[in-house]
């Protein structure tokens, strides 16, 4: 799978040997991150810089860096196309009928679609969750 210039340089910003430190014993599991706020709210500002507040969400590529799952319901072509054990073919399939149900809610849903078998489900799994908007 190959990684952006962006995600490298996000793994160069964080400092991996300062997360890694971090990451010990009394710290993990955690779900907070060394910049005092929860993985979910950690944000990307300009230069690649991280930090909790305002700015750009991390991207799935980024998340996955960080060992954190992606919404399937949000997560964009370009997002999905290098998920392991997925093909392109079904992540297109994927991403329609996502489109045309307006979001998933469980991944019965998803298994249900043509191409999905048990070890792509569980792929998609271990990269993605499902946040269901029941405004649908």
């Amino acid at each position: 799978m190959g990684l952006s210039a962006l995600t490298w340089k996000l793994a160069w910003f964080i400092g991996l040997g300062s997360f890694f430190s971090w990451v010990s014993i009394e710290n993990w599991p955690s779900s907070q991150t060394p910049w005092g706020c929860r993985f979910s709210e950690l944000r990307i500002a300009s230069q690649a810089h991280l930090h909790c507040g305002e700015g750009r969400p991390l991207l799935p590529n980024q998340l996955w860096l960080l060992g954190m799952k992606a919404d399937l319901n949000t997560a964009k072509l370009e997002d999905l196309k290098n998920l392991p054990k997925v093909p392109l073919k079904v992540v297109s399939v994927l991403l329609e009928e996502r489109d045309r149900r307006e979001g998933f809610c469980d991944w019965e849903e998803v298994a249900k679609i043509a191409g999905v078998g048990p070890v792509r489900l569980n792929s998609l799994k271990e990269h993605l969750f499902i946040q269901c908007d029941t405004k649908k």
